[in-house]
């Protein structure tokens, strides 16, 4: 892609060395783009925290080569039990989630760190530890900032953008007076991470809904569990929710607070585990930081870790939770008694390696962008760690900008297009919250909410659009981008709308007028369009790693039963490109041998296949079966059906409609991969025509692998007017150069 030498010269500063800034920074670097990415910690995290990934989050890190090293050492729970009254109320079935990944993964986060780490890496990145931005400003072409390393030194930079991935207690966001609105949950929660010895299948996680609170054990392998509480104090009602008027975060106006913070450890006897004395007194927080009403960190931590790692716990990626005066971690006995009260599962619990207090924020900012500075991640949303959705919709946040920013720094894309980071996230992060808080509220406590579903789950529970319905918005697979202004419908046939997920369904890839991208083109059709310039992104190691996953992706359980001569829609997909997808265009030599003079350029074919035969007494010849000829025949059909206008003018060949679609995109065939895809036979046949449906469609893919545009074979008119908009007219001219 082309480079502007004025802004990508300037390294993207990325503040907060977690999964959100870890994936933000390879994003940028796989398009070119230099990072400089800091951590005021002195080094990685040893504690588990975040633990459950969704499907979603994997089938993005699969396209970027990345997904089959987590997928390798985490573990699948392919469903949940949810218990009430000392029954099973329901069962959530993860192998109902549409994805090659259908099942929830569990891996703690410190590994996951670690694997986004060694890929950054890879591409000549790495973290700077014990570095922090204490001090910024911008202007039209960059931002000034001040770092202040460990050793006491000061560092003058002056990145081209700023993104904020420093958690919960951003810094950043406090200086910039962004409103952090929600609501605290008064109650207090308690975690361990334990093995547990009874009858509970770790191919699943168990939660126990009671009056007294929340319950929940999540499998990591083995028998090893990570329990989560509410209201531990046994025989106390909990507490309820308290919203707080929006209010800007207090840093500055409330003034430091240097008491260091004291933590205990008991049977800190894990390996990979700090063996911290017991009540050791642990180092003091930022001066800077401890006020904010999203940082109160907890007093009792098990074992000692440094305070930036304590409020990081459960699937929270720093997670708010409050200081529990000088108290002590929860010990085993506690979370046994615990455990014994609310679960009528027979288990011991041993083996504690880490446990803590806490108390759950649920908050968020209301805008993403100041200026050059962005916000992702925690900085920008935190909440209950029901449903694991931190981590994954930080994850997300970063692919989301990633590939905007670096269009924009390299003058393809017009500045306009970073506005849509704000429009395409700000609606997942309000839905995210707003799912967490629900979840949380009906599981634990005496709301209403937890006695409607204690009678309605065992009667709807296990219906199969509600398992459906759940499942897919747990796994993150069900958000969409439909209202963005990045996404332009034209009605194509079948059920996918431009915002909507690309699926990863089994297809027919035609060698007919399909272009590759140098990371994919060596098993994939042969290109019909210009080959993409070698400054392309492709040429990077995140881009080989894509190339690898998309080839095998052998992280995909249904590759291994794909059909002969098909693939995985994923295997054409490049992260660092745009994808146009055409689909159900039937060859030449296909319409030519049904019927020469009977295409229309803009039919209105049945609604489906099998209307082709109607009123047929024959038997289905070979020719039925075949999905070429079952499109041509739609052609023919639509073409009969429109009226004596269309049978008395010669309408154009698919070949030509083919041409068309392919010369409207011409100026911007560089940034993009073309295929044409088709349905396989079988079963998979059925799930590509349901989203694909019968008839000639156009699919123009995003980098993130979400529908930009779509519509039939007559929008094809519309397609470089949507280029036009979002690529910018000097990347036209050197594409067309």
């Amino acid at each position: 892609m082309p480079n502007n030498s004025t802004q990508s010269a300037q390294p993207v500063l990325i503040a907060g060395g977690g999964p959100t800034g870890l994936t933000a920074a390879l994003e940028l670097r796989r398009f070119g783009i230099p990072v400089r990415i800091i951590d005021a910690k002195e080094g990685p995290s040893d504690t588990s925290r975040a633990i459950g990934i969704q499907a979603r989050t994997l089938e993005e890190l699969e396209l970027r080569g990345l997904a089959g090293d987590l997928v390798r050492i985490g573990h699948h729970a392919n469903g949940g039990d949810i218990y009430g009254e000392g029954k099973l109320l329901v069962h959530v079935d993860f192998t109902k989630i549409p994805s090659s990944y259908n099942y929830l993964l569990f891996l703690s986060q410190n590994e996951t760190e670690r694997i986004l780490r060694e890929a950054l890496e890879a591409e000549g990145a790495a973290i700077e530890w014990g570095v922090k931005m204490i001090a910024f400003g911008q202007d039209s072409s960059g931002i000034t900032a001040t770092l202040e390393h460990s050793d006491g030194s000061m560092e003058e930079v002056r990145p081209s953008y700023v993104i904020d991935a420093e958690g919960a207690h951003s810094i950043i966001r406090s200086t910039l007076g962004l409103q952090f609105t929600g609501k605290t949950l008064d109650e207090t929660f308690i975690l361990g991470d334990v093995h547990v010895s009874g009858d509970l299948p770790n191919t699943s996680f168990h939660i126990f809904s009671s009056q007294l609170g929340f319950l929940g054990l999540f499998p990591m392998g083995g028998s090893h569990f990570r329990l989560v509480a509410g209201n531990p104090n046994a025989g106390k009602t909990t507490g309820t929710s308290s919203v707080d008027p929006p209010v800007a975060d207090p840093v500055a106006a409330r003034g430091p607070n240097t008491d260091a913070i004291t933590t205990s450890s008991a049977n800190a006897n894990a390996s990979n585990i700090n063996h911290s004395t017991a009540n050791q007194a642990g180092t003091p927080p930022d001066a800077n930081r401890i006020d904010d009403p999203a940082r109160e960190l907890t007093a009792g931590s098990h074992p000692t870790t440094p305070l930036e790692d304590q409020q990081s716990i459960s699937n929270l990626e720093d997670e708010p939770v409050t200081l529990e005066d000088q108290q002590a971690a929860p010990t085993l006995e506690e979370l046994q008694a615990v455990y014994d009260q609310r679960s009528h599962i027979p288990a011991r619990l041993h083996q504690l390696t880490w446990s803590s207090y806490f108390h759950i924020n649920s908050r968020m900012v209301k805008t993403l962008r100041v200026g050059r500075i962005f916000l992702a991640g925690d900085a920008a949303h935190i909440h209950s760690p029901a449903g694991a959705q931190g981590m994954n919709t930080g994850i997300q946040d970063a692919i989301n900008l990633g590939w905007k920013l670096a269009l924009v720094m390299q003058g393809i894309a017009p500045e306009e297009l970073l506005g849509t980071y704000e429009q395409d996230r700000i609606t997942v992060m309000r839905s995210v919250l707003l799912g967490t808080e629900g979840m949380t509220n009906i599981t634990g406590g005496q709301s209403i909410l937890r006695t409607f579903f204690i009678h309605l789950a065992p009667l709807l529970g296990n219906a199969e659009f509600v398992q459906k319905n759940a499942t897919a918005r747990i796994s993150q697979i069900a958000l969409n981008y439909r209202t963005s202004p990045l996404s332009e419908d034209h009605f194509g046939d079948g059920s996918l709308v431009a915002g909507d997920r690309i699926p990863d369904l089994e297809i027919r890839a035609s060698s007919s007028g399909a272009q590759s991208s140098p990371a994919t083109q060596s098993s994939q059709p042969a290109p019909s369009s210009a080959a993409p310039s070698s400054s392309l992104a492709a040429q990077s190691t995140s881009a080989k790693r894509s190339t690898s996953s998309a080839q095998s992706v052998s992280t995909a359980p249904s590759s291994a039963t794909a059909q002969a001569g098909s693939q995985k829609i994923f295997s054409l997909l490049n992260p660092s490109r745009f994808t146009l997808l055409l689909a159900n265009f039937p060859d030449s030599a296909a319409s030519q041998t049904t019927d020469s003079n009977s295409v229309a350029p803009d039919p209105a074919p049945p609604d489906s296949a099998a209307s082709v035969s109607a009123g047929s007494n024959s038997a289905p010849s070979d020719s039925d079966a075949d999905p070429d000829a079952i499109r041509a025949k739609l052609f023919k059909s639509s073409a009969h059906a429109s009226g004596s206008a269309a049978s008395s003018s010669p309408a154009p060949d698919p070949a030509a409609i083919r041409a068309k679609v392919l010369k409207s995109y011409a100026p911007w065939q560089d940034l993009i991969d073309t295929f044409e895809i088709s349905a396989p036979t079988g079963d998979a046949g059925k799930s590509f025509t349901e989203c694909f449906g019968v008839k000639p469609s156009i699919t123009f893919v995003r980098p993130d692998a979400y529908i930009g545009f779509r519509g039939g074979q007559s929008s094809a008119d519309e397609l470089p007017k949507y280029l036009s908009k979002w690529l910018s007219p000097a990347a036209q001219k050197q594409a067309a150069a």
